[in-house]
C-alpha cells in the first residue's frame, strides 16, 4: 500500500477564507507534467467537451453529543439514517460510539438541546464494533438532527465542528442527505464557476452515493483478501448513463468529481451490456491493476496514505507517477486532506 510522510502542518483545518479560493495542481498522466494553478481556472485545463460527474450526496449533522444514563459523555455516529420523509417514532439504527467500551447492550443514552431530548437505548454490539441503537425520535429524524446534530467532520480536522461547517463542509449542489462525509472533492466548486465550465461547453451530471464511515478506515487484511470494501449505497440514473454514453462514442472526456463518482460508475459498467442505470450497494475496490471502463479524468483532493482512496487514484495514474505529485504537492506545501486543495488528473 502506498504510504508517504506528510507535514501535520498541511493537514487543512480550515476550508479556504472564500469556497474556490483552493489551489489546483494539474497532473497529466501520459508525460507526469505538472501545472501548479488555482481551483477557479479549472476551466483553462478541463477538455470544453467534458461530462462533469458530480455527486449529490448531502451530509446529515448525524453526530449526536449526549450522556449516559449512568453518568459520563457519550457520542453516536448514526450511520443509517430513515428515509427522507420518515415522521417522528422509534428506529432501530446503526452508528459508531464513543465511549465504546462503557456503551453495551442496554444502556440508555440522551442527546438534548433546548427544543428536544433524544434517547436511545443500545440494542446489540456489531462484530464490527457498530451498535443497533433504538432510537425514539420525537420528531421526523433528519428534523430532529439538523436541530440536535453536529457534522461530522473527519477526524484528523482536530478542533469541534462550528455552525460555519453546515454551508462549507457541504457541496454547493448537494440534495440526497444521508452521507456522513462529503465527497469533498466538489467542495471546490462554486455555482458560477459550474455555469462557467457549462458555458465553456461541459455537461454537468449527477450521481449519487452515500458516503459512509468507511471512507475513513483505514485497509484492513480482509479488504485485501476479499478485494471489497464497506458497502455504500449508490444511485445513477438513465439520463445520466445516455449523457455519458453518447460521450464515450465519440471519445470525449468523463470526469469523475471525486473517488465516490468514480466507484459509482465503474460499479454501474462492470456487468455485461456495459453502463447501466440502477440502485443497491457497491463494494467496489478500485486499486492498481484496475481497468478503467468509464473514467477518463478525475478531480480529486489529496488523500490518506494507506487509504483505499489512494490506492484509486495511484489505479489512474500509476504508483510511482503519484508519489512523484504527491510529493511535488508537499514541497509546494499544497493543504492536504478534505478541506484541503484539489488535483486534476488528465
Amino acid at each position: 500500500m502506498m504510504d508517504f510522510y506528510l507535514p501535520p502542518e498541511l493537514i487543512a483545518q480550515e476550508p479556504p477564507q472564500e469556497r474556490g479560493d483552493s489551489r489546483l495542481l494539474v497532473f497529466y498522466r501520459s508525460t507526469g507534467r505538472i501545472v501548479l494553478t488555482k481551483f477557479a481556472e479549472l476551466g483553462q485545463y478541463l477538455p470544453p467537451d467534458s461530462v462533469l460527474v458530480l455527486n449529490e450526496a448531502k451530509v446529515t449533522p448525524a453526530r449526536l453529543l449526549g450522556s449516559r444514563r449512568n453518568g459520563g459523555q457519550a457520542e453516536a455516529l448514526i450511520l443509517s439514517l430513515p428515509t427522507p420523509g420518515a415522521g417522528a417514532g422509534v428506529y432501530d439504527l446503526e452508528a459508531l460510539v464513543k465511549p465504546g467500551k462503557h456503551i453495551q447492550p442496554g444502556q440508555i443514552l440522551t442527546f438534548s438541546n433546548e427544543e428536544f431530548n433524544l434517547t436511545g437505548e443500545v440494542i446489540a454490539v456489531r462484530p464490527n464494533g457498530q451498535r443497533l441503537i433504538r432510537f425514539n425520535f420525537p420528531k421526523p429524524p433528519l428534523e430532529a438532527l439538523e436541530s440536535l446534530g453536529h457534522v461530522p467532520l473527519p477526524p484528523y480536522i482536530k478542533r469541534p465542528d462550528r455552525a460555519s461547517d453546515r454551508e462549507r463542509y457541504q457541496t454547493v449542489y448537494a440534495q440526497k442527505p444521508g452521507a456522513v462525509a462529503a465527497p469533498t472533492a466538489g467542495l471546490h466548486f462554486t455555482k458560477e464557476l459550474l455555469a462557467d465550465l457549462e458555458k465553456k461547453g461541459a455537461r454537468l451530471v449527477k450521481i449519487f452515493l452515500k458516503v459512509g464511515a468507511g471512507t475513513f478506515a483505514p485497509l484492513t487484511d480482509e479488504n485485501i483478501k476479499s478485494g471489497t470494501l464497506q458497502a455504500e449505497e449508490y444511485e445513477i440514473s438513465q439520463e445520466t448513463i445516455e449523457v455519458i454514453a453518447a460521450a464515450k462514442a465519440k471519445g470525449e472526456n468523463v470526469a469523475a468529481v471525486g473517488s465516490t463518482s468514480v466507484k459509482t460508475l465503474e460499479w454501474a459498467a462492470l456487468g455485461e451490456g456495459g453502463l447501466k442505470a440502477g440502485s443497491g450497494q457497491t463494494s467496489l475496490f478500485i486499486r492498481p491493476g484496475f481497468q478503467f471502463k468509464v473514467v477518463d479524468s478525475l478531480i480529486t483532493n489529496f488523500h490518506l496514505p494507506g487509504t483505499s482512496l489512494l490506492l484509486l487514484v495511484a489505479a489512474l495514474t500509476g504508483e510511482e507517477l503519484l508519489k512523484k505529485a504527491y510529493a511535488r504537492a508537499i514541497e509546494e506545501e499544497f493543504r492536504f486532506y478534505s478541506y484541503g486543495d484539489a488535483m486534476l488528473i488528465l
